[in-house]
């Protein structure tokens, strides 16, 4: 099971979050929200919400070109 430690922009408690699979984006659609076209989730220990990894670790989102 993987985890990473965060901080929830939901409930705003600190935890390891558990990754809950993954989101499949057609590229044109990526490209056009400069996002990736593989985008994983993540949910909350504390509140069980379900969050992107845009969301989660937004340092890690790509740079506009």
């Amino acid at each position: 099971m993987r985890q990473k430690e965060a901080t929830c922009p939901s409930c705003g408690k600190h935890g390891r979050f558990t990754h809950s699979g993954v989101q499949h984006w057609p590229q044109a659609v990526a490209a056009a929200h400069n996002l990736p076209p593989v985008i994983h989730l993540w949910t909350c220990p504390h509140c069980h919400s379900t969050l992107s990894e845009v969301v989660l670790f937004p340092a890690n989102r790509p740079v506009p070109a």
